[in-house]
């Protein structure tokens, strides 16, 4: 094959046709490798970028994932002494009601040994003990 110079390749002697559109075929497939090669370059960098970004979002999830489960125990825990406060309350609240009717029945009793009224004060020591 010939080159003149102007990037034409033209067929001399030994050359039939069949290799000259076969050669011209190669350089344009050699031009379609280049393409192709640059389409999967810039695929792979984008591919690449995408698994960068897909590690960041898988981390940016973990740390929520960890954050709630943090706030969950909280809850768990808040949850557990608003029991325990509530049975604390109860209880007080049962305590004072003991008390008061204790009160009540010594103040009887008083009002009862004024008024010099023993059976009514035995009557009332007896309540007072199983109280």
């Amino acid at each position: 094959m010939m080159d003149l110079g102007t990037g034409l390749l033209l067929p001399n002697r030994k050359t039939s046709f069949k290799s000259v559109r076969k050669c011209l075929r190669k350089g344009r497939s050699m031009s379609r490798k280049q393409q192709r090669r640059k389409r999967l370059n810039n695929t792979n960098r984008r591919i690449m970028e995408l698994k960068a970004e897909m590690e960041g979002i898988s981390q940016e999830q973990k740390r929520v994932k960890e954050g709630q489960e943090e706030v969950r125990e909280k809850l768990i825990k808040l949850g557990a002494e608003c029991d325990q406060l509530r049975k604390e309350t109860e209880f007080i609240f049962k305590q004072r009601a003991e008390t008061q009717l204790r009160l009540n029945l010594i103040f009887e009793i008083l009002k009862a040994k004024k008024d010099c009224n023993p059976s009514k004060v035995t009557n009332l020591i007896m309540h007072l003990r199983l109280v």
